[in-house]
């Protein structure tokens, strides 16, 4: 009842819309089965691999923005495994993968400066 307090916006609307959930028979686990099938991503990460070799500084964006954005995006690429060696390595390729593509697609003078002193 509590997780059902505190649900806003969509969440909300979406339980509200689904008898089954929004009855007090409901219980957490079902409630968070449902909500995590309904809002977790559904594309494959290719989409979201040539999303980040497709990203270019927008118009208006700041630098912090499009690494903020960059981010995002490579996060979403990132492969979760047990090992912890082999996600220690995993992580470094996205890092790298992660600055590749904020460097090359950096707008105006500052992208053009960062490319000439290749940090």
């Amino acid at each position: 009842m509590i997780a059902k307090a505190k649900l806003q916006g969509i969440a909300l609307r979406f339980v509200q819309g689904r008898e089954s959930l929004s009855s007090n028979a409901c219980s957490y686990a079902e409630l968070r089965e449902h909500l995590v099938a309904r809002f977790t991503e559904k594309l494959p990460a290719q989409y979201h691999f040539t999303k980040l070799q497709d990203a270019t500084q927008e118009k208006g964006e700041s630098v912090e923005e499009f690494a903020d954005r960059c981010k995002r995006l490579c996060q979403k690429t990132v492969r979760r495994v047990e090992d912890e060696a082999m996600q220690r390595i995993i992580n470094e390729e996205v890092e790298r993968r992660l600055v590749v593509a904020y460097i090359n697609d950096l707008a105006g003078l500052v992208g053009q400066q960062v490319r000439f002193r290749m940090p």
